[in-house]
């Protein structure tokens, strides 16, 4: 069993709730949700959300392990959050960046592109 498919498992129960229940609750069908506490399956955010809604839980709360994020996100965005862990300074550029037009964003990646090879 995955470490997502424990916690999932872990919360329902604390929940006092069935499977059954949960797909009363979700819509989500019963064996959908066995197969996600068993790790055969990985939910969506979505339904990851709606799961949280029943247990009465916050989204990260189920998604707390940093291998299920991890799992769950590009290649390029593991490496920007790694990036950001080794350099949380860079977070201050952010609001420049978010002005940035796509032509300047694109030539500022060719730069660092060069610069960090």
């Amino acid at each position: 069993m995955s470490g997502l498919g424990d916690r999932l498992r872990t919360y329902r129960k604390r929940a006092g709730l069935s499977i059954y229940d949960v797909e009363n609750l979700t819509g989500r069908h019963f064996t959908t949700i066995s197969k996600y506490e068993r790790g055969e399956r990985r939910p969506d955010i979505d339904t990851l959300k709606e799961l949280a809604s029943a247990y009465e839980v916050s989204p990260g709360r189920l998604i707390s392990a940093i291998e299920d994020i991890n799992n769950g996100m590009s290649e390029e965005m593991v490496c920007t959050v790694d990036l950001l862990k080794r350099r949380p300074d860079i977070l201050k550029l952010l609001p420049d960046l978010e002005k940035m037009d796509p032509e300047e964003i694109k030539a500022l990646r060719n730069f660092l592109a060069v610069c960090y090879k």
